[in-house]
């Protein structure tokens, strides 16, 4: 396939992908995006219509799974489409990784009024029907497309690990008692979200309409200071500023923001101490520039959460895991920040809906800090529980990703060695003293108390000898006495796959404006701008959006009268 530098050639692009190096071989950090440059406004009205570099019909501001999708729709429609993406190689981020889990419908009312009724008034009738419209359309859409799939909860080797392992967790609603919850239907894509992305990046290499640009960010978007109309965007390839012309539209679909610890601050609560397994790009960049056009913002405390989790010199994102699948002894507890005990560790529960429970303040008048009190939290263990195998199972999650992108290079030490080696594990022979190390080593402000950690040990203890919990009624077999030293604790942190909120759009997939006016060119899909509200009810509502609005934004934009 030949390869163009980005930014070279205003012709019609023959080949599908260009390439921009960066610096350090493309490493990603937070310091480099934000010196990539500044968001400055580009409206524009005729007089000031900038020179544009390249011309075509839709712009994509993102090249993950929804963007992928929409680029795709677009194509076949018979646009010309060009993707920028600020990462320096094809990535995908959390669509890559994901279980590619989907929803699906054979009764698109039932669906409606199921997400509806779910999202607890958060969602407008308009857009709850063109989301359960579109879901019911995906299943087709992949097999004419030869993407294969098959029911989740089928127990088909296609979809399913060895044993069966997602059968029912996976099936469907994740709250059966709702109204026509028996109307949503999970799906998953053969070789999880990994093969989901090879699919669709096979189906753009044999399109001659569409061109992916590489490292380019776009941080603008160029709209008529009257009409409104968006025009194109302003994009950065390193320094250099560029300016692509849309004639139909302009798709945003840069995922969320759960890198930009200042978007994070404005919109989610508790608004400290997330990790994230995102792409390490998904700064906020497209919410800013809906903003900035005068977009209304919907659901902006809703996110996708995954079990919590920690980060390690080997990237900047969280490592995706389940610790009570991961750890294979049974000597450990789990602590808030204060060094109490504060929810039963296992079985954890709904990963998507699990940050929601780091919410808990000190109510009382005598409260020395205002902080969440369950932010940090500490896994506490022993030695046993060391030499039994890794913390993280499996190589799932950043060994996925490549490290050029945000990934791990490998996976987690099998002894878990490297990670106390590098002080990620603290170690000390009593537990006072681990407290003393976990104190030393917060960066955020540990307060663990030294007693309460102790009691909280003595007392677990206790309660793996009787095998009876009193305090969170963990399973006798699933607890055993935390006593064999050295003594472990590692810091876990609430972990978010995505947040959600951002635009609001209507069933077109068109941003609307405060007064619910589409603001005209200018469309968006995926987790930018989530059609879920309040709560993410049902495995597999990221991918179904990805294909449904991406398919719809895709098509709309395409269908759209170019403004030139």
């Amino acid at each position: 396939m030949k390869k163009t530098a980005c930014g070279m050639s205003h012709a019609k692009p023959r080949s599908r992908r260009s390439f921009l190096k960066m610096a350090a071989g493309g490493a990603v950090a937070t310091a480099g995006l934000a010196a990539m440059g500044k968001m400055e406004p580009a409206y524009a009205d005729d007089a000031q219509t900038p020179a544009w570099d390249h011309e075509t019909d839709v712009v994509v501001i993102g090249y993950g799974g929804a963007g992928a999708i929409a680029a795709i729709c677009a194509g076949e429609d018979g646009a010309d489409v060009i993707v920028i993406e600020a990462a320096p190689i094809e990535g995908g981020g959390t669509s890559r990784m994901s279980g590619a889990y989907f929803l699906s419908t054979d009764d698109p009312a039932g669906a409606a009024e199921y997400l509806k009724v779910s999202c607890h008034g958060c969602v407008s009738d308009e857009l709850a029907e063109a989301w359960a419209e579109g879901i019911s359309q995906t299943r087709n859409w992949l097999t004419n497309h030869n993407i294969p799939w098959a029911p989740s909860n089928s127990g088909h080797g296609l979809c399913n690990p060895p044993g069966g392992l997602r059968n029912d967790p996976f099936a469907g609603a994740d709250y059966p008692n709702l109204p026509h919850a028996d109307a949503i239907d999970g799906n998953q894509v053969a070789g999880r979200g990994l093969m989901l992305y090879q699919f669709t990046n096979s189906i753009i290499d044999r399109m001659d309409n569409v061109e992916i640009m590489f490292g380019t960010r776009g941080i603008d978007l160029v709209q008529d200071g009257t009409t409104r109309l968006v025009k194109g965007v302003k994009a950065l390839q390193g320094d250099k500023e560029i300016f692509l012309k849309a004639r139909r539209g302009v798709i945003i679909a840069s995922g969320g923001f759960s890198h930009n610890p200042d978007l994070i601050r404005r919109f989610m609560r508790p608004d400290s101490g997330y990790v994230s397994c995102e792409a390490p790009y998904n700064i906020g960049d497209g919410l800013k520039m809906a903003m900035k056009a005068g977009a209304a913002l919907s659901n902006m405390t809703f996110a996708c959460g995954t079990w919590p989790s920690f980060v390690t010199s080997a990237s900047t994102l969280a490592w995706a895991n389940r610790i009570d699948m991961a750890l294979k002894a049974k000597s450990w507890l789990w602590t808030n920040a204060i060094g109490n005990r504060w929810i039963q560790e296992t079985p954890l529960g709904n990963p998507h809906r699990f940050w929601l429970q780091y919410g808990d303040l000190d109510w009382t008048q005598a409260a020395d800090n205002t902080g969440y009190i369950d932010i940090p939290n500490w896994l506490i263990f022993d030695e046993s529980v060391r030499t039994a195998g890794p913390l993280v199972m499996g190589s799932d999650g950043l060994t996925v990703i490549p490290p050029e992108i945000g990934g791990a290079a490998e996976g987690w030490s099998e002894d878990n060695s490297r990670e106390i080696e590098e002080g990620v594990i603290l170690k000390a022979d009593t537990i006072e003293d681990l407290a003393d190390k976990i104190n030393a080593y917060d960066e955020d402000g540990a307060r663990v108390v030294k007693e309460n950690l102790v009691a909280t040990v003595s007392r677990f203890n206790a309660f793996a000898e009787t095998g009876v919990d009193e305090d969170f009624q963990r399973a006798a077999k699933d607890m055993a006495p935390i006593v064999t030293a050295p003594y472990y604790a590692i810091k876990l942190s609430p972990a978010l796959y995505s947040t959600s909120g951002g635009p609001e759009k209507n069933g077109h997939a068109q941003i609307l404006d405060p007064n619910g006016e589409p603001i005209p060119h200018l469309f968006a899909c995926g987790t930018v701008a989530h059609t879920h509200g309040h709560l993410y009810t049902t495995f597999g509502a990221n991918i179904g959006e990805n294909l449904a609005f991406g398919r719809i934004a895709g098509q709309a934009a395409a269908a759209t009268e170019p403004w030139d």
